[in-house]
């Protein structure tokens, strides 16, 4: 069945019920009323958490209700062989704080807001929920998901700044709570890593001859200071 949608596809282009039929085989569901919430349920089936406990998750999803269905070109267009989304989300695991971190991190972007939240009553985690929300409009996905992962710095959220003000702005509502480090990287309390940017400092990085200097400069100091790496740029002109 899922062979002939795709084949079908190929040829002509998805429909939003072939997008449905395909999504319904995929997750062994006659009836989807949002893609948006299937494309999330897809997503949890590839984390690495216990079967029964992503069967059940997924099909809370698909019954908690939520927007209307949405044309396939918005919830991401697939490949002739339907096996990748071209669309990338970002998707959090948290174990509890899933709303805690939506409300915060849409209280310090501009254009930030929250898209739509379930109640989700399976599962480990301590407060069950899933919100999408957006920041800065980057649409994000934030997961109670349980205790088993935490976060790491080896992925972060680089914001790039274009004035010593904006620096500080989100060096320090970012960092509310958390931990700062050096050359601009902070941890937040949910224990999520970014990187506060100066893009003037980013383009003198890409000097071959006084770029090194600029970033033994930042690897000294914890919050990007504009002024003194534009001293640390020029004094060697």
């Amino acid at each position: 069945m899922i062979r002939t949608h795709a084949q079908r596809i190929a040829e002509n282009g998805p429909s939003r019920n072939q997008s449905d039929r395909i999504y319904g085989n995929l997750l062994g569901v006659e009836n989807i009323e949002t893609l948006d919430r299937a494309r999330d349920t897809l997503v949890l089936a590839r984390l690495q958490i216990p079967d029964r406990i992503a069967f059940r998750v997924g099909r809370a999803l698909l019954e908690a209700g939520g927007s209307a269905a949405c044309e396939p070109r918005r919830c991401g267009a697939y490949d002739k062989n339907m096996a990748t989304v071209r669309k990338i989300t970002p998707f959090l695991w948290f174990d509890g704080r899933a709303e805690e971190a939506a409300a915060f991190y849409t209280s310090i972007f501009r254009n930030s807001r929250i898209l739509r939240k379930s109640s989700v009553p399976a599962g480990p985690a301590n407060g069950n929920a899933i919100v999408t929300f957006e920041v800065d409009g980057l649409e994000v996905t934030a997961l109670d998901g349980g205790p088993q992962f935490a976060f790491s710095p080896a992925i972060s959220f680089a914001v790039q700044c274009e004035s010593q003000d904006e620096v500080d702005y989100f060096w320090e509502r970012l960092s509310e709570g958390g931990d700062k480090s050096v050359c601009g990287w902070l941890e937040d309390k949910f224990g999520v890593s970014w990187q506060v940017v100066s893009i003037e400092a980013l383009g003198y990085l890409q000097d071959e001859a006084r770029g090194p200097q600029v970033m033994q400069a930042m690897l000294e100091m914890e919050k990007p200071d504009i002024q003194r790496l534009r001293k640390v740029y020029e004094s060697q002109g």
